[in-house]
């Protein structure tokens, strides 16, 4: 397990960041949440926005007046504190996951920190747009200048997938915006594995769904999304 961020962001020896990174996935396991590989592995604990192709492009505009950011799937919330170490101000991010257990063990034992600043939101991003209520919508409508979803997309369903694009899609600024993110994908797009409720109630489980590069690519253009780079690559060691 890679710990050198977690280390050097809070300033501790690396011993004490693995014990950490030990307790949130006895904390996870334990509080019968749903364990992502990517938790059993303790591969949070790393933060991963910066290998983004295209994230120094981000963070040259972490230095405008106006500039918001809307972080999907904030999951502990190291690649958050990535970005505030990068330089974004705390009031300009703003964060979101389907509850926030995982962002509370952040706070509480990965990074015993206080973010005071930083706004959050706790919802399922993956129904439709008027089912998030209108405080959402009038708080969300067209107010992000960037927003980053970080292996998201292969943890939802087909629909899922296309109503949470759409969602992103109507928070974003009509100029000058950017969705930014990675996800696992498939030469061929097809169903696989089970979503998990993650304990949320009415969350129907259903067949997760991986896209190729061209179905992602033929998903966003018809969500309205212009400009669209999808590249794909083969993961390493498999």
């Amino acid at each position: 397990i890679d710990v050198s961020f977690l280390a050097s962001y809070c300033t501790i020896d690396e011993e004490e960041a693995r014990a950490r990174v030990d307790a949130v996935i006895l904390n996870v396991e334990s509080e019968g949440h749903h364990v992502y590989k990517c938790i059993e592995r303790g591969m949070f604990a790393s933060a991963r926005i910066h290998q983004h192709p295209d994230y120094a492009l981000v963070t040259q505009r972490f230095v405008e007046d106006e500039f918001k950011l809307l972080e999907l799937g904030c999951c502990f919330g190291t690649d958050a504190r990535k970005m505030i170490f990068d330089g974004l101000q705390q009031h300009k991010l703003t964060v979101s996951d389907l509850h926030d257990f995982y962002w509370s063990l952040g706070e509480q034992i990965l990074f015993q920190d206080d973010l005071k600043s930083v706004k959050s939101v706790f919802l399922d991003f993956s129904v439709p747009w008027e089912d998030l209520g209108l405080e959402f919508q009038e708080g969300f409508k067209a107010q992000f200048d960037v927003i980053t979803a970080m292996a998201v997309l292969h943890v939802l369903a087909a629909e899922q997938c296309r109503t949470f694009l759409q969602n992103a899609y109507l928070c974003l600024k009509p100029n000058n915006s950017t969705l930014l993110g990675y996800c696992a994908g498939a030469t061929q797009a097809s169903d696989w594995g089970v979503t998990p409720t993650k304990g949320l109630p009415g969350r129907i489980e259903a067949p997760r769904f991986l896209h190729s590069k061209e179905s992602l690519e033929a998903l966003l253009v018809s969500v309205g999304f212009i400009d669209i780079m999808v590249s794909a690559a083969p993961r390493q060691g498999l």
